[in-house]
């Protein structure tokens, strides 16, 4: 979650030097180049994929989504795919993680969908 926090001073500083002219830029020190998603991955040493996935996760989940990926109850990846559901359904998963109703992500989005859900809902690009 880190870089993805990182990764808007990476855009910035790309916005930065696109409006910058030729003759300015000569007088300025050379920066890191490349795309700010790569930059941030490189600070915090994962993956670019990891990046965008966090990226998403900020942007689009709950609160305490975000707050369960950050303390280590949900992966990002999961978090991710968590996005396409509704945010009542985000919550109740989140709940069920902190209540000790549930050890496990796993068994917290079955617990919340209820006893049809397997490990195949997150499979795709749709939780179910």
């Amino acid at each position: 979650m880190a870089g993805a926090k990182a990764k808007p001073l990476f855009e910035a500083e790309a916005k930065a030097r696109l409006h910058l002219s030729n003759a300015t830029k000569a007088n300025l020190p050379d920066s890191q180049k490349g795309q700010a998603r790569d930059q941030a991955a490189k600070l915090v040493n994962v993956s670019p994929r990891l990046i965008e996935s966090a990226s998403k996760v900020l942007k689009e989940a709950t609160p305490e989504l975000v707050q369960a990926v950050e303390q280590g109850a949900v992966s990002v990846s999961i978090a991710e795919k968590l996005t396409n559901a509704s945010p009542e359904f985000q919550k109740a998963v989140v709940k069920k993680l902190k209540t000790g109703e549930a050890s496990k992500p796993m068994e917290a989005l079955q617990k919340a969908k209820g006893p049809g859900a397997d490990r195949a809902s997150l499979d795709g690009d749709r939780i179910f």
